[in-house]
């Protein structure tokens, strides 16, 4: 008996005892899978409720800007400000102290005890007048002029509040909010278009308000209307379109449940977990949906869904794995957001693949003959001809890249290094301006901020005296006083505070007077140590004082922070090695705040995608490999996959964009969906071989075969993704964007540059048994 009527035989078998699986077992797992809607929708809602973002928690409790900003707010409390300002708001005008006062007496009224979400608000008028009384009797100019860039304009006019947040307020920032934008409004009549508000509690707030449910919803819904759109436009079988809709909303509840079911609240980054899971799951949906159009021409309806699982089970899982690596290769970062975005999304495709595998087929088998009728009726068979228009178009495209394949080859590889040359120039950027559209309700409050007010971002500087230091007060403060005046002459800041702003310069000279002004500053010692706790600017330790200075820089400028922190550094260790040559006792600073936050997380964006590019890399190739059998076959198949990724990173360094965090997930995402598409390609291309074809006939065979799933898939994915590109949030813009444009890209790579490989001499290392 030939070896080919063997395997049909097999293979018949084999159909014959799925479909008594399916018969037997299938409308069990249909009606579990129903019954648990019960407990994944509500799971799913509450889970889709929750939101919850501070960019300060994004970087790891062990990198050590994170360590530093914790000591710091063991000692002094967060320095997390919100400022609250609005046009027409200077010194004179009374309604500053009267929404201040109305902050202070706020207490939430279902609270036990009236909590209040303040723990202190500070304005202008109320420092300027402390200053101005005892004990430190400054000049109203003097206090003015110390309190400018901070609670007073450069115009030494305008002037705002500060409010400093409890920890019932740090606990859920968007109630402090509401409160300032409420109270406003009915105290004070200022609506909340003309409020001002800015700092890293309104950055945390106008994070959770872009990526709600709320303002994603249009989104979420667009992309589920347009994948569902392509997925008929592809199938032409309602019938089909709605089972593989109900595969992929399934899948995608089934994410969010296990989401709810693990503790994990909603953030700005695994908003799109739901959303990427559905279009993988479309998107694999189709592709089992045309392996199963490929079925009904074959076998018989009863065994149609057999035949489907037997074809396409392989691919799909193949292709599901993959893409779980690139998804999970982002888990090695250490930005929190983006390690909790890779452990949901891998874990949804997987679970979406789990779904695919065993309830897509059974509901096939369950509405076998519907279907078969429905698919025959969209695509009836045409003797004589080579089939239907796309297998055709295929084919012609197949034949055409063959007979161009040397320079394709040629042009395809020039293209690789090149875009390498421009992905080697790409910078890293998180700041405000990348987290938020230029036009966006936040930048445009930041920018009348710190036009009329001063900068925004700080940078603390905590100078710490050891208990042996035999520096005296007013020594001390001097000291503070020259660190003050040497940072606040770099480049970039603009407003400096330290515990010298809330003193009288110390008595300096000699004589009688002199000697009596001393007796009255010493005298006062524990009433200005009161007052700098009171505002937060000295604390002591066992072990040391603790002087606090606050440098702050603006939001909106261009500024390379780690050359900005290398100067800050160098001009506090200098002023400091000076003292310490002639005092007993060590003195030295730790820095920490927003800067060294931005800072790090700018340097940790860049190696955190090179780190799970890699890692994408070297697991997607052993994949390959040991799907073909062949190391250097398994290395050039790498070729059209990294070859999105690479022109879109390279088009980035060569036109000067910055990658930011959204940027930063689209390497390993783009490498591991990419591979989906050529290993569907492969799978076809090695049976045809397998079959005795050579390897021009393998490629047109494998194009007849897949390439409109290809395209179609690469369709939802693509515009399903890019529905998000209207984001306020930039991130998830960025990534939608980057998606679209690296998955168009990965389609060129799989129906362009992969047959021109195979067709060339480089294709006679695959692993082949037909002849060429």
């Amino acid at each position: 008996m030939p070896p080919s009527t063997t395997r049909q035989g097999a293979s018949t078998e084999t159909a014959h005892r799925l479909t008594g699986i399916f018969r037997r077992l299938g409308p069990a797992a249909l009606a579990i899978a129903v019954a648990s809607l019960l407990w994944v929708i509500p799971a799913s809602l509450r889970v889709m409720a929750t939101n919850s973002n501070n960019v300060a928690d994004w970087l790891p409790g062990s990198f050590q800007a994170t360590q530093n900003l914790t000591w710091f707010i063991g000692h002094f409390g967060s320095d997390e400000i919100l400022v609250i300002s609005w046009p027409g708001c200077t010194l004179e005008d009374e309604r500053l102290p009267q929404l201040a006062d109305a902050l202070r007496d706020y207490r939430y009224p279902s609270a036990p005890g009236g909590v209040s979400p303040f723990r202190q608000i500070l304005t202008g008028p109320q420092v300027i007048e402390q200053l101005t009384s005892e004990p430190t009797l400054l000049s109203r100019e003097q206090a003015i002029e110390r309190m400018t860039g901070w609670l007073v304009g450069p115009d030494h006019q305008t002037s705002c509040a500060v409010a400093l947040l409890s920890e019932a307020g740090l606990a859920n920032r968007q109630w402090p909010v509401g409160v300032v934008y409420d109270t406003a409004n009915k105290v004070c009549g200022i609506p909340p278009d003309r409020l001002k508000l800015g700092g890293a509690t309104f950055d945390s707030v106008a994070i959770d308000w872009a990526t709600s449910i709320g303002n994603m919803y249009p989104m979420v819904a667009s992309s589920l209307l347009i994948s569902v759109a392509i997925a008929w436009w592809a199938l032409r079988s309602w019938l089909l379109t709605a089972l593989v809709f109900a595969n992929a909303t399934y899948s995608l509840g089934l994410a969010l449940a296990f989401m709810y079911a693990t503790g994990q609240p909603m953030n700005s980054m695994l908003i799109i977990v739901p959303a990427l899971v559905y279009v993988l799951a479309i998107s694999a949906s189709i592709h089992l949906a045309n392996y199963f159009r490929e079925a009904a021409r074959q076998t018989t309806p009863e065994l149609a869904a057999a035949r489907t699982l037997m074809l396409g089970w392989l691919p799909c899982l193949l292709a599901s794995v993959t893409t779980a690596i690139g998804l999970g290769s982002l888990a090695v970062s250490q930005l929190v957001p983006i390690r909790q975005f890779a452990i949901y999304s891998a874990t949804g495709t997987l679970i979406a693949t789990a779904v695919l595998l065993f309830l897509f087929p059974a509901a096939l088998h369950l509405f076998s003959r519907p279907l078969v009728r429905s698919v025959c009726l969209a695509h009836p068979r045409r003797s004589g001809r080579s089939g239907h228009g796309s297998k055709r178009l295929g084919s012609w495209v197949a034949r055409r890249v063959i007979t161009c394949h040397q320079p394709l080859v040629i042009v395809g590889i020039a293209t690789l290094l090149l875009a390498g040359y421009g992905a080697s120039r790409v910078r890293s950027s998180f700041d405000l301006q990348s987290l938020f559209r230029a036009e966006s309700y936040v930048v445009r409050n930041y920018a009348w901020l710190e036009r009329h007010l001063g900068p925004l971002i700080p940078v603390e500087i905590v100078v710490r005296f050891d208990r042996e230091s035999s520096l005296s007060w007013p020594d001390r403060l001097v000291l503070v006083r020259q660190i003050q005046d040497r940072i606040q002459a770099l480049d970039h800041v603009d407003g400096t505070i330290s515990p010298a702003t809330f003193m009288p310069d110390p008595p300096r000279g000699s004589g009688a007077r002199v000697s009596a002004a001393r007796s009255v500053f010493k005298r006062r010692l524990p009433e200005y140590q009161q007052q700098l706790r009171d505002v937060g600017y000295w604390a002591e330790s066992a072990s040391e004082k603790l002087w606090r200075i606050t440098a702050r820089v603006e939001a909106l400028a261009d500024i390379d922070f780690g050359e900005f922190l290398d100067q800050l550094r160098v001009v506090v260790r200098k002023e400091l090695d000076e003292t310490n040559e002639t005092d007993a006792g060590a003195i030295t600073f730790t820095d920490c705040g927003g800067v060294p936050l931005v800072h790090s997380a700018q340097r940790q964006i860049l190696r955190d995608l090179f780190k799970s590019f890699l890692t994408a890399l070297v697991l997607i190739t052993l994949a390959i490999t040991v799907i073909l059998r062949n190391v250097l076959g398994g290395l050039l198949m790498m070729l059209p996959n990294i070859f999105p990724v690479l022109v879109v990173f390279g088009a980035m360094g060569w036109l000067g964009a910055n990658v930011d965090i959204g940027g930063m997930m689209t390497a390993s995402v783009a490498l591991g969906i990419a591979v989906d598409d050529t290993l569907h390609f492969l799978i076809w291309f090695q049976r045809a071989r397998r079959s005795g074809h050579g390897r021009r006939a393998a490629i047109v065979g494998a194009y007849r075969r897949c390439s409109a799933a290809m395209s179609q898939t690469t369709a939802v994915c693509a515009l399903g993704m890019l529905a998000f590109a209207m984001s306020e949030f930039v991130p998830i813009a960025r990534f939608a964007w980057l998606m679209a444009a690296a998955l168009l890209a990965a389609l060129v790579g799989d129906l362009v540059l992969l047959p021109a490989l195979l067709a060339s001499r480089l294709g006679r290392f695959f692993r082949t048994t037909g002849s060429d």
